[in-house]
């Protein structure tokens, strides 16, 4: 038997296997009290290459990832003068899955986390770069043989070939099917979208075995969809697509069968040869199962394609690489082929037990993943019940109860049919989460603007598809909960959802102005919303006609950034509110939305900066109002802007002031000055036309919303405020270009006056 590796001094004075069954950190348990223990200078780590230990910790900074240890390859830090330490934690900590229930949290292994910190003879740019450094993966007890038995779940494990990824995968997905079936029928397994959906038309779906392309009945087969990227050239994609689809039609065996294309997309090749290995017989791919040519069914197929991704028996996601002009270059696998992913990994014997260094978690490899930035791409994990996702080194499995990695082993809990003694229900982020918008039966405002929070700021190739992409959850939220979607606002609460603000530039074609779909919205939230069930809605009546209907006035309980303190943000309080009338005259085929309230106008003042920011030229991609200029200076005559640039919008330089010459000074919101808040929340880069017209002309606020509070918390402190739109109307139509929140006194020294205002 060959003697393992000694240790060095500092490494044999730590009881390792200790660190892994003992008490161990996790974020939520606050930062106080962390164990932690020292191991000597990174330039000590580094020399002692005889350490099993440091040969350990070595491979897990400078061997994983990036594959160098600094933000960059051209920084250094002298590693004499760098601490090593290592700390336990859960290891879950990074995961995308976490588990729920405290009993099974008490199960999750532990992970060594290898910390730097600065010592004493750095400058302050080495111990910036010290302290921001991104930590390895960690280290872990190898799974099956070195593991604590009384924390069977998550150990490390090792990811070989292409060939074992996909048993285990098959494993996996054979456990959920047998075991889970029980438990989603309690609510807490695969989830039950779309109950008795009806379904428009059969799906095309590619016979993996034969190659061919055919229609069947998704509710009597077993398939996988394919989600993954396209390559960033969208124009050669979409003629690429209909070539494929001309050459398959051409092609045509039998029936409606047709042949699929002999060269394809090494993606879809690569879901090819995983659903044979899976014994999945079908595989659904947009690329060739969405009929380009026939318009009306190709809008139901996206109406839809929420429906795809629930049916199917996995979704089969492309995670890896980045994204590449060159998409025949993409592939679904980590490794093509059956090659070794031994490299990645490093396994050290210690104190007569097995380690092993860490993979990147889904979490890291989702969101340094193409995959994530893109819009279509968040329902088709949401929506799915299962996924295996294909990331950059390993493969991972997850369901509504389930979060299996080949890098993660959980003993017989990952592959045994039966889980009796054992809660396995996970909450997440990106996919398959424990988000309340999928799991709560009632409207709940709150989790509609959380779902376009993280929508939002997605990528597509065709502006568009901004709501054909969200489509599939407007759909489920709709049959689940009852609410309905006017261009992606619910009919209930619409008044609070037409309040919608962030970071929008400029507007998006096809779309009308008062819907977040109609600008390009770096990401969109609400500052105030109802925390009840529906306070106001909109109602068809016979003719198709949508209006205001129910009480206008009554007690309310809102959550929001103006009646909220940060120490504080979820305080009960009452509030009366009032709602401007509205109506949709056929609202399923006009856009036109005319709103009866009272209007004010108002100019916009932009004053000097007191004086000039080093990093001024430097805060922003976009260039910006200069900042010694001082609109209440200079003529109007005089302005003067360069229309076809955009100008980030100073807000701390913002003065409004109505028609009678009342000024009102800019504050920040919530807690930072003082009470009622006010913030006019103009895009926060608009195009100089329209900072010019605002200066000019000045704008019109239509009253949208104005709320009271009548009781609360003793430390929220009372507030009165109006809720308006801003308003562009150098057309025929108005367009909505912001949202403002007043204080009350304010706008009453405006003299708004009642009047009906129609916005495209």
């Amino acid at each position: 038997m060959e003697t393992p590796d000694a240790l060095c001094m500092a490494c044999a004075k730590v009881d390792l296997f200790s660190l892994f069954n003992g008490p161990r950190y996790f974020p939520r348990d606050g930062y106080d009290n962390k164990i932690s223990v020292s191991l000597g200078t990174l330039a000590d780590v580094y020399a002692n290459v005889s350490c099993p230990l440091c040969r350990l910790i070595k491979h897990d900074l400078y061997s994983t990832g990036d594959g160098f240890l600094w933000a960059t390859k051209d920084d250094y830090v002298d590693p004499s003068k760098v601490q090593v330490t290592v700390r336990p934690v859960r290891a879950d900590c990074k995961e995308e899955m976490r588990y729920l229930d405290e009993k099974t949290r008490d199960k999750v292994a532990t992970i060594l986390e290898v910390c730097l910190s600065p010592l004493e003879g750095l400058s302050a740019k080495e111990t910036d770069l010290v302290w921001h450094h991104q930590r390895g993966d960690g280290i872990q007890l190898l799974s099956p043989d070195s593991v604590d038995p009384a924390r069977p779940l998550l150990n490390g494990y090792r990811a070989t070939t292409i060939a074992n990824s996909l048993d285990l995968l098959q494993m996996w997905m054979n456990t959920c099917v047998e075991s889970h079936t029980l438990q989603s029928q309690r609510g807490t397994g695969s989830r039950p979208y779309f109950h008795g959906a009806a379904v428009e038309y059969g799906i095309r779906v590619i016979d993996v075995e034969h190659r061919t392309i055919m229609e069947r009945n998704p509710e009597e087969i077993e398939y996988a969809a394919l989600s993954y990227v396209w390559s960033t050239n969208s124009a050669e994609d979409a003629g690429a697509m209909l070539q494929d689809q001309a050459m398959a039609k051409a092609e045509a065996t039998q029936g409606s069968s047709s042949t699929l294309p002999q060269k394809i997309p090494k993606v879809v090749e690569d879901a090819v040869f995983v659903c044979k290995k899976l014994a999945i017989p079908y595989l659904w791919v947009d690329r060739y199962c969405i009929d380009q040519s026939d318009r009306v069914r190709m809008a139901s197929e996206i109406e839809g394609m929420g429906y795809r991704y629930h049916y199917a028996k996995l979704t089969l996601i492309a995670g890896s690489g980045p994204a590449s002009d060159n998409e025949s270059e993409i592939g679904l696998l980590p490794v093509s082929g059956s090659g070794g992913m031994e490299e990645l990994q490093r396994v050290e014997t210690v104190q007569e037990r097995k380690y092993i260094t860490s993979l990147p978690s889904i979490r890291t490899q989702l969101h340094g993943s193409p995959w994530i930035q893109r819009s279509w791409t968040m329902q088709e994990g949401q929506l799915s019940n299962r996924c295996a996702f294909f990331g950059n080194y390993d493969v991972s499995f997850l369901c509504g109860l389930g979060h299996w990695r080949e890098s993660l082993h959980s003993g017989p809990y990952a592959h045994e049919a039966e889980i009796p003694d054992i809660e396995m229900e996970c909450e997440g982020y990106c996919m398959l989460s424990w988000l309340s918008w999928q799991r709560v039966k009632h409207w709940k405002f709150e989790d509609y603007t959380s779902l376009l929070m993280s929508y939002t700021p997605r990528k597509m190739s065709f502006e568009s598809d901004k709501l054909n992409a969200i489509t599939g959850c407007l759909n489920f939220i709709t049959e689940m909960k009852g609410v309905h979607f006017i261009y992606g606002l619910p009919a209930t609460d619409f008044h609070y959802a037409l309040l919608w603000t962030g970071g929008y530039d400029r507007s998006r074609e096809g779309f009308p102005s008062w819907s977040w779909a109609g600008w390009h919205c770096l990401q969109q939230n609400h500052l105030v919303y109802p925390l009840q069930n529906g306070t106001c809605s909109l109602e068809e009546d016979e003719h198709g006609n949508l209006q205001t209907v129910g009480p206008i006035d009554r007690d309310i309980e809102l959550q929001g950034l103006f009646i909220s303190l940060t120490e504080a943000p979820h305080l009960t309080n009452k509030c009366s509110q009032r709602f401007a009338n509205i109506y949709f005259p056929s609202y399923k085929t006009n856009t036109l939305l005319t709103i009866t309230s009272e209007i004010a106008h108002f100019s916009l003042d932009i004053l000097p900066s007191p004086s000039k920011p080093e990093d001024w030229y430097k805060k922003s991609r976009h260039l910006k109002v200069p900042y010694d200029f001082d609109s209440t200076s200079t003529p109007s005559d005089k302005i003067s802007w360069d229309l076809n640039s955009e100008y980030r919008t100073p807000f701390e330089r913002l003065r409004l002031r109505d028609d009678y010459n009342n000024v009102h000074t800019y504050h920040y919101p919530r807690w930072y000055d003082h009470w009622p808040p006010f913030t006019i929340n103009l895009p926060q880069t608009l195009r100089g036309e329209t900072i010019a017209w605002l200066l000019k002309q000045g704008v019109e606020l239509i009253m949208i919303v104005e709320i009271e509070l009548l009781s609360g918390d003793k430390s929220l402190k009372p507030f009165h405020l109006v809720l308006c739109l801003v308003l562009d109307r150098r057309g025929d139509v108005a367009k909505r270009c912001g949202m403002c929140c007043l204080p009350k006194e304010f706008w009453d020294k405006s003299r708004p006056q009642m009047g009906s205002i129609t916005l495209g």
